[in-house]
């Protein structure tokens, strides 16, 4: 039975969130092709994140037990994202990166002796095998036009993806949609659709 985590990092409700929906809609036509596996959504804004300060720091470093009620919950994500075969990570592009919580779950979950190791010939990925699918939503283009400026949230996450192991990555980008508003309906549909065509063989 395979095992999917869909991380979703836009605060915004649904309705409001144009990743969120396509997520949803990814999730919706997946779990329909794939009904024996196991879907975990997690909405990062509604997740007691915690703050990366030295506490945290020495806790990863010592790599020992949890000793507080935090590290216990930092212990679970990490348990659970190191454990899943599939991971979507849905958000919106803010600033050329991405939202903050999406960054702080990250720096919990991707940590040394678990997601990857250090040995004398380099890094090496201990999430090998597994796949991931980035959906992005950008008000402006963010990639393919003339006047895209790069959203380096997407490159960074693929890269601290393949530092893991992880290098089956696709990329579902709806943009332009602010940019070109008269648009943005064309837009929204047609990424919805490209969903639906993936979910059916990822």
């Amino acid at each position: 039975m395979t095992k999917v985590l869909a991380v979703m990092a836009s605060p915004k409700p649904e309705h409001l969130s144009l990743s969120t929906r396509i997520c949803q809609s990814f999730l919706d036509q997946y779990q329909s092709q794939n009904p024996q596996d196991t879907v975990w959504q997690l909405a990062l804004h509604k997740t007691n994140l915690p703050l990366i300060n030295q506490d945290t720091i020495d806790f990863f470093e010592a790599q020992t037990p949890a000793k507080t009620g935090e590290q216990s919950a930092i212990d679970a994500l990490c348990q659970q994202f190191i454990t899943v075969d599939k991971y979507i990570f849905a958000f919106p592009n803010w600033n050329l990166l991405c939202p903050a919580d999406l960054v702080t779950y990250l720096l919990c979950v991707v940590r040394a002796g678990k997601a990857f190791s250090y040995t004398p010939q380099g890094v090496v990925g201990l999430l090998q095998n597994k796949k991931a699918l980035l959906i992005i939503s950008s008000g402006g283009y963010c990639t393919d036009h003339p006047y895209a400026i790069p959203c380096f949230g997407i490159d960074w996450l693929q890269r601290l993806l393949a530092l893991c192991g992880i290098t089956d990555i696709s990329l579902m980008i709806a943009q332009g949609g602010e940019q070109l508003p008269d648009q943005a309906e064309q837009i929204e549909e047609k990424s919805l659709g490209e969903a639906h065509d993936l979910a059916t063989v990822w």
